[in-house]
């Protein structure tokens, strides 16, 4: 089921050192029916002290992982908004006469609908044939693949050569990663462009992210480690911007042609260089405010469990798993966790097996605290509880644990 690694997946040195391990777990997406005992797979983030590459010791097989997915994109109202934002910026530098474009890890084909929308011709691409299934029922063609460079010379015989890519919080979780840039730059187009979001390794020490490290996520890039890569496929950033998404990503817009670094791109290049954050001395603390951390949480479970206080979770989502698991909370100390998500209903969480539960106004009046561990979408969470009528008490997870009436 998995395996671990000795040297580096982008340089293959063997110089690496732990920057964070979070014991053993089961992958974050390995929802169960019942409570059964789960294999545990070690969660230790490495840094390579060569190219300075963030990575996971372990390589969960990605037929396990993806094949059938539990998350669908629409599930969120706050990625409605960033859809309309994205696809305006994509049309910002693309003609309306050439737009070609293919998705990797389409998901439902919820942001190739937009795209549409908008008159470009899409095609999207995705490993979970459950989900793939949905996106083609809504008559966006979707290919069940995982996408490499075998797979884009299919895509170019069959299809078209597409001159945008775009590559949403996939590259991150791809084990070969020189596989599946390869393929982006075989199929990309002479002056096409592909746009490759991820979550910025940043804001794991800074903002103290460290939930979003799970087995999907192999990878955590700086923008100069993600730059590494895609040079040694003859791939060149030009641009980025920002998103919302994953509580902070970047997006780099890149090229087959080496042009000129937008002013834009310069800045992020020299605030890195600044902060350090590709040096060891960055990391030297990440472990001990992930500790401090983990012991401040429990202790206000705990205060709030004395009153013999029902108390709930809200989001299970894979973040959610990681923080559960490391900070070993558990069906004893949760009644359930509340999710929107139809095709998590009535499964148990993987490896605090908690009881997942479709929220509705009878439920919330069973609970009297309910710990937001979907953070990054507590707005919209906090604005669904005061309509659901909740009287109680909120406790926000991270970025810092946080206690307030809702």
């Amino acid at each position: 089921m998995f395996k671990l690694i000795k040297k580096c997946r982008v340089c293959y040195d063997t110089n690496l050192s732990s920057v964070l391990n979070l014991g053993k777990q089961p992958p974050a997406n390995s929802l169960q029916k019942k409570i059964i005992k789960q294999v545990c797979v070690p969660l230790t983030l490495l840094r390579c002290n060569n190219c300075f590459t963030l990575q996971l010791s372990a390589t969960v097989k990605s037929s396990y992982l993806f094949s059938k997915y539990l998350w669908v994109t629409r599930t969120s109202d706050g990625i409605k908004k960033y859809r309309k934002y994205f696809v305006k910026k994509v049309k910002s530098y693309h003609s309306v006469n050439n737009r070609k474009l293919l998705e990797i890890a389409s998901n439902d084909g919820f942001f190739l609908e937009e795209f549409r929308k908008n008159g470009f011709q899409i095609l999207g691409i995705d490993p979970a044939k459950n989900i793939a299934k949905i996106a083609n029922k809504k008559k966006i063609k979707t290919i069940p693949k995982f996408f490499n460079k075998k797979v884009a010379e299919l895509i170019k015989n069959k299809f078209f050569s597409p001159n945008i890519i775009i590559c949403r919080n996939v590259i991150p979780h791809v084990e070969n990663i020189h596989d599946i840039i390869s393929g982006i730059s075989k199929i990309l187009s002479k002056n096409g462009k592909a746009y490759i979001e991820f979550h910025y390794a940043e804001n794991l020490n800074k903002k103290l992210h460290y939930d979003y490290i799970y087995h999907e996520h192999i990878f955590y890039f700086t923008y100069l480690t993600m730059k590494n890569v895609l040079n040694k496929h003859g791939l060149f950033p030009i641009d980025y911007f920002k998103s919302p998404i994953s509580g902070g990503s970047i997006v780099l817009i890149v090229s087959k042609n080496e042009l000129r670094e937008s002013n834009n791109l310069k800045k992020l290049i020299l605030l890195e260089k600044k902060k350090k954050i590709n040096l060891r001395i960055y990391w030297k603390n990440f472990k001990k405010k992930c500790q401090m951390h983990k012991i401040i949480l429990k202790k206000t479970l705990k205060n709030l469990a004395r009153s013999n206080k029902i108390i709930a979770g809200y989001g299970a989502s894979a973040r959610s798993s990681t923080l559960l698991n490391y900070c070993k909370i558990n069906n004893c100390h949760f009644k359930f966790i509340f999710d929107k998500s139809i095709i998590k209903n009535n499964l148990y969480t993987a490896g605090s097996n908690i009881l997942i539960k479709k929220p509705a106004n009878h439920m919330f009046r069973k609970v009297q605290v309910i710990f937001i561990l979907a953070w990054n979408f507590k707005d919209e969470i906090v604005f669904f509880l005061k309509k659901m009528k909740f009287k109680g008490t909120i406790v926000t997870v991270l970025t810092r644990v946080k206690i307030e009436k809702c």
